[in-house]
């Protein structure tokens, strides 16, 4: 299984299924890498889209950051390292090839600088404190 992709985006429901057939192959570590963010609490909640496309990205992005929790929780316990690499906050919604507006920064963000950030996430999140911890650089 060593260096296998497996794309969440085509089955967000299939999460769980594939940690558990993970597991069960005794695979030592899994990375889970989603731009979608852990719900907040109620009040911290953005207003929601009014256009068609961003209401149908909400709920896949709403789906998909419901498959990454509950498959995480599912890992709890069990024999295995796993890494999930998510935003704590992202505008963009799956169709927002051109760019969104962050109602939480009051401007508007490019693709270009998300994927800046969300190398800087995982470089953060689980580069420096897993493999920089190892002495394996």
């Amino acid at each position: 299984m060593a260096g296998r992709v497996h794309w969440l985006c085509d089955r967000p429901a299939s999460v769980a299924r594939l940690l558990e057939e993970l597991i069960h192959l005794n695979a030592q570590q899994i990375v889970v890498v989603s731009s979608a963010p852990d719900a907040g609490a109620p009040h911290t909640l953005s207003p929601p889209r009014l256009d068609g496309r961003g209401r149908i990205g909400e709920y896949l992005q709403s789906s998909e950051a419901a498959a990454v929790r509950d498959s995480t929780r599912l890992a709890m316990g069990k024999p295995v390292q796993l890494f999930a690499v998510r935003p704590d906050h992202n505008p963009f919604g799956p169709f927002d090839f051109n760019g969104a507006f962050d109602v939480r920064s009051d401007r508007p963000l490019f693709l270009e600088e998300l994927m800046a950030r969300g190398y800087e996430d995982a470089y953060h999140q689980f580069i420096e404190p897993v493999v920089g911890a190892s002495g394996e650089l």
